[in-house]
């Protein structure tokens, strides 16, 4: 199953997290969404909403833009 993209640069808390969420909601279980953004504080708010969701974090990029991919829970 190819991976899903999602950009939110330009975007700031909390809407990366919620377009995040709209997306993995479209997905099914076990896919995996690469994500870039470029909100300072995208890393911390993404974990506490990955926690809260069960979603896993399967690799994060820092930088000016950050680019992580995530997998939906199953």
């Amino acid at each position: 199953m190819p991976a899903e993209s999602l950009d939110c640069t330009g975007l700031v808390f909390p809407m990366p997290i919620v377009k995040i969420s709209r997306a993995m909601r479209e997905m099914s279980n076990g896919q995996v969404l690469v994500v870039r953004a470029d909100d300072p504080g995208f890393l911390e708010d993404l974990r506490s909403w990955a926690g809260m969701t069960g979603t896993e974090i399967l690799s994060f990029a820092d930088g000016q833009v950050k680019e992580v991919q995530l997998r939906r829970a199953a």
